[in-house]
């Protein structure tokens, strides 16, 4: 072998090294975001459940009296929410 082909290798070596290095990078990159999408996810989904109970409680609720009523739900219910994280 030449001392060419021997540095060519070398280059060649170092190349596939810093690329598999670098895809490896992405892909955990690419898992972190994935998971703090799910978080998200499931967080919208405690927020979608809050609000469809609290649209059920105003649609039960009646009068003036009732409105207070419902917004206080909501407060409760958002801070259950909080406390839940």
């Amino acid at each position: 072998m030449t001392t060419t082909d021997t540095v060519l290798l070398y280059i060649v070596t170092i190349s596939l090294t810093i690329l598999t290095l670098f895809a490896i990078a992405v892909v955990v990159a690419l898992l972190k975001l994935i998971l703090s999408i799910q978080k998200l996810v499931e967080r919208s989904e405690t927020v979608i459940d809050t609000v469809e109970s609290a649209v059920k409680s105003y649609q039960q609720a009646q009068g003036r009296r009732a409105m207070f009523k419902f917004i206080r739900n909501i407060f409760d219910m958002s801070k259950k929410a909080r406390k839940d994280k």
